[in-house]
């Protein structure tokens, strides 16, 4: 069974799509990571090197470039296959509770959904599969957040400087540390405390330097005045961008649209991909609840 988990997991790996933002400034970025370091004003050259995801500094780290002479994006095809392999041990373990095997029941829609992100380089990948590791543990053992402490805080906090969006998991981080303050544990309270701190800084620094905003492309924060410091207006449309996109992605009313699809029968790809994404989104949210239910 493992071996076909890996198997499954490396087809999705090597079958490789082409996705926009990989084609117009992933590959670009993690390039100018591999070449030089960090950039004064970079940005400047494509504002969307401005986003900063460590998953592109990570990228230019396990490219493997040297070996094959060019890119190999395996990060999250990696995650992923050790993701799948965590559940199947813990069905055996569990002697088959079905609470996991629910949970395994996941990864063929995940694999089919988002096999496009395990082909190529995409930001979004990385903090989806670790937020779904986060959530589903926390609905299997809600204890563990206080049992292990600086993977529940240090988790959500490095995803930020994944994806920006992540930050809504870092609300868990409130529980551990209030926890911490409770039982009167000062010391791994001030190390997860500072370590969380030193991961935002030192990414809040690489922000300055590329961009010249402290987080980019939040211009309300508006503290420095560098010479490389981007135009207000390129990082005023930017943002602009980003949230009319995701009212698109996240627009409820797409059910309308899906439903419109259906009795004209125009049934499209990215109809199905939208309404399976609507699934999921329900799926993230009562997961936990279910997996409770089922202990």
């Amino acid at each position: 069974l493992l071996a076909i988990v890996i198997l499954s997991v490396f087809i999705c790996m090597i079958i490789v799509y082409l996705y926009y933002d990989s084609i117009f400034y992933h590959f670009q970025n993690i390039r100018w990571n591999e070449e030089y370091p960090v950039v004064p004003g970079l940005a400047n050259i494509e504002d969307r090197f401005g986003f900063n995801s460590n998953y592109l500094l990570l990228s230019a780290l396990f490219s493997l470039r040297f070996l094959f002479g060019e890119p190999i994006f395996g990060l999250q095809s990696l995650l992923m296959a050790l993701m799948m392999c965590w559940v199947l041990i813990n069905i055996f373990r569990s002697q088959y509770n079905i609470r996991y095997i629910i949970l395994f029941l996941f990864f063929p829609v995940i694999l089919f959904l988002d096999s496009y992100m395990l082909s190529n380089s995409n930001t979004d990948i990385i903090p989806l599969l670790c937020s779904f590791y986060f959530i589903v543990k926390t609905g299997l053992k809600p204890t563990w957040i206080i049992k292990q402490p600086l993977l529940a805080c240090l988790l959500p906090v490095s995803l930020v400087t994944f994806k920006l969006s992540a930050v809504i998991l870092c609300l868990m981080c409130l529980i551990v540390l209030a926890n911490l303050i409770k039982e009167k544990k000062f010391r791994p309270l001030v190390f997860i405390f500072t370590s969380a701190s030193l991961i935002i800084i030192l990414w809040c620094i690489r922000n300055i330097i590329i961009t010249g905003y402290l987080v980019y492309p939040i211009y309300s924060i508006d503290l420095f005045s560098f010479d490389w410091k981007m135009p207000y207006g390129t990082v005023m449309l930017q943002k602009e961008h980003v949230y009319q996109w995701a009212k698109i992605v996240y627009d409820i009313f797409y059910i309308e649209k899906i439903a419109v699809a259906i009795q004209t029968r125009k049934i499209y790809l990215y109809v199905i991909t939208h309404a399976f994404n609507f699934v999921m989104y329900i799926f993230a949210l009562i997961t936990p609840f279910v997996l409770i239910l089922f202990k």
